[in-house]
């Protein structure tokens, strides 16, 4: 059935006032950085700041990039991306794919290119810079060309084609833009509006646009026209020029470790601490500063280092004294602060270094020690195994077991030279303490001697004696030695000795040939008849 709308009484009494809640509407609806009043926003709104330092490369690019899908994966409620650029050089194609992806990608996102203090954006750094939808540049610091600009023509004109496609979307001069990466062809110059225009204070023209102007014309809407590049010359900007030709919006930035707060606020972008974020430094401030400050501190590479220190250290004079418990328990507290820091991630790191797989190895390979030097002495295969273990479990330990990005985490070459300096640092000390240490312990009581089975000897009389009575004693092997084994004498006495240069069986007679501090040296005995 077909029906009619029934006609208003007065068709036109609410059109006025539609329009004005349309254009209300249309207002209060935009997202434009400036003039918004960025408190009233979402709750939940967070900012990224992404350092982007020293020559931009393949490696660079494809990080930085890594970087900021993970945070975006991380906190979806991202809706700043702040890129602080600090560099003066790279390769043109890297630079392209990075000011494509801040272009094209994080097209949704509010982009801002931030040139610190005394920073440069320069060479082709300065492209990702155009990419960004805004630019915020410090005190003494500059965008544009490079000093000088490596690369060939086609690269340049294909940098060419990419800031001028950044400048038309940005609204910013796409002649200038293309004069950061390519010479102009002759004589620049500027003219600035007579009128406000909302294109902009200033027009760019080459000589021959200025040549075929109307000068009548041209009088009427500009000022004096003012040479402002010659032939052959390249584009580069302070901050005070930038601001001038409607590059940059953002300058009354301070210098320093304010320069994030500074910045937000020249922005007017009100956002709590803990929503603004430093890839590979986490949230300016922690939201729970005890907790995540506890665990920044065990993960940090000197505190890791004087952990590994302790464990090494524990284990060897454990291993000298057994039975004291003290070096031993040390050794596990300063395992397990170093496991403990590992299972959660440092600021700024999506996950983790540690996982219970990388505990375990580490276990066995401490069984496999064990084993060694309790149950089979000599055989040496199991002693160096489980070392083995035990050092690539601690680098497993301190390094990531997937390559997401993010935080100040080592990497294996980084982790490999940290736990050899601290297992070389741990047998110098070691070597230095043996000087005020017992050489073992006897039930729980500390005893001079380090051989089991040995009568402690409480003067030199003493020791002379026993190394007199011991000479030359005959004994059975009760274990193979290989070096190191067990013997038992003839008076029932059991001593722990070392062969001399042969490996010898358990239940061959040997003879004791050598006594000293540390050990006792035994040979076989050759049958004769």
């Amino acid at each position: 059935m077909h029906t009619r709308p029934i006609p208003s009484p007065h068709p036109g009494k609410w059109r006025p006032l539609a329009l004005v809640a349309t254009a209300l509407l249309a207002l209060f609806s935009g997202r434009e950085l400036r003039g918004q009043n960025n408190a009233a926003g979402a709750i939940d709104d967070k900012l990224l700041i992404v350092p982007v330092d020293g020559l931009i490369n393949s490696k660079k690019s494809s990080s930085t990039i890594s970087k900021v899908k993970s945070w975006l994966e991380r906190e979806p409620t991202i809706n700043w991306v702040i890129f602080e650029i600090s560099s003066s050089g790279g390769s043109h194609d890297a630079a392209i794919e990075l000011g494509d992806y801040i272009f094209s990608e994080l097209r949704n996102k509010t982009t801002v290119a931030f040139i610190p203090d005394g920073a440069e954006a320069t060479g082709v750094a300065v492209i990702p810079a155009l990419a960004c939808r805004e630019i915020a540049m410090g005190p003494k610091s500059r965008l544009g060309a490079g000093a000088a600009e490596p690369g060939s023509v086609e690269e340049r004109e294909k940098a060419r084609m990419a800031v001028e496609l950044y400048s038309e979307r940005r609204k910013r001069s796409q002649l200038l833009a293309g004069l950061t990466v390519m010479p102009a062809r002759e004589t620049v110059y500027s003219l600035r509006r007579r009128a406000a225009n909302p294109a902009g204070r200033y027009v760019f023209w080459y000589q021959a646009d200025l040549n075929n102007s109307d000068p009548v014309e041209r009088k009427s809407e500009y000022h004096t026209a003012e040479k402002i590049l010659g032939r052959d010359e390249m584009l580069t900007l302070d901050q005070a020029k930038a601001f001038e030709y409607d590059w940059v919006r953002y300058r009354g930035i301070e210098s320093g470790d304010d320069r994030y707060k500074s910045l937000l606020l020249e922005m007017n972008v009100i956002l709590p601490e803990e929503s603004v974020f430093v890839v590979g430094r986490g949230a300016i401030k922690k939201k729970n500063l005890s907790g995540q400050g506890l665990v920044d501190f065990l993960n940090h590479p000197l505190t890791r280092f004087f952990l590994v220190l302790g464990i090494i250290l524990g284990i060897t004079i454990e291993l000298k004294m057994l039975g004291t418990m003290v070096p031993g328990v040390i050794a596990i507290l300063c395992f397990t602060l170093l496991v403990s820091g590992g299972f959660f991630p440092e600021s700024g790191s999506l996950e983790p270094t540690t996982t219970w797989f990388e505990v375990a190895l580490f276990l066995v390979g401490l069984g496999l020690i064990g084993l060694e030097l309790g149950l089979m002495p000599g055989i040496a295969i199991f002693a160096i195994t489980g070392a083995l273990l035990c050092f690539g479990s601690l680098i497993m330990i301190m390094v990531p077991s997937t390559a997401i990005p993010g935080g100040e985490q080592l990497s294996p070459k980084e982790a490999f030279l940290l736990i050899s300096s601290g297992l070389g640092a741990a047998a110098a000390l070691f070597f230095v303490i043996l000087r005020f240490l017992p050489a073992s312990v006897s039930d729980g009581i500390v005893s001079k001697s380090s051989i089991t089975g040995v009568p402690d000897a409480d003067t030199a009389e003493d020791s002379r004696r026993e190394k007199a009575l011991l000479l030359g004693k005959a004994g059975i092997c009760e274990s193979p030695l290989r070096p190191a084994g067990i013997i038992s004498l003839e008076d029932g006495q059991r001593l722990d000795v070392v062969a001399d240069g042969e490996f010898i069986e358990k239940g061959e007679r040997v003879v004791i040939r050598e006594y000293t501090s540390t050990r006792i040296v035994v040979s076989r005995v050759e049958e004769t008849g």
